[in-house]
């Protein structure tokens, strides 16, 4: 469950927006194990699914995959729906570096372009573990 909430605004309450509740259902698994047992790579595939409880859309599904090596160097790929009838999904690619508690991903998009904009998707990110 995310966004889930009162609204904000408390004066002129009636002009206040709802928070955009949302249901993630998500599953992972690690696949490598499979195939060499005392390997420094693991490879992990993911599938979710994303609906919104205010707004009747349906529901975005996701997937994606994770190559780590040694826990250190991270290659993910995937893809993404949007829920939108008249737009289509994107794939996407990106590296990450994963040292102590610390990741560093960079990440391109393609195909995310809702109405033909023409502009792809970049993304750096940064993680913090606890």
């Amino acid at each position: 469950l995310m966004h889930m909430g009162f609204s904000l605004q408390q004066k002129n309450a009636g002009q206040a927006d709802p928070p955009p509740v949302r249901v993630r259902l998500a599953a992972a698994y690690e696949l490598w194990h499979h195939f060499a047992s005392d390997s420094t790579v693991s490879v992990w595939i993911s599938a979710d699914a994303v609906n919104r409880l205010r707004s009747p859309t349906t529901p975005v599904g996701s997937i994606g995959v994770e190559v780590a090596f040694d826990q250190t160097i991270l290659l993910r790929a995937g893809y993404s729906g949007t829920g939108v009838p008249i737009a289509r999904g994107a794939a996407g690619i990106g590296v990450g570096i994963h040292y102590q508690r610390f990741t560093v991903g960079v990440s391109k998009a393609f195909g995310f372009d809702t109405f033909d904009t023409g502009s792809d998707r970049f993304q750096v990110s940064f993680a913090v573990q606890f």
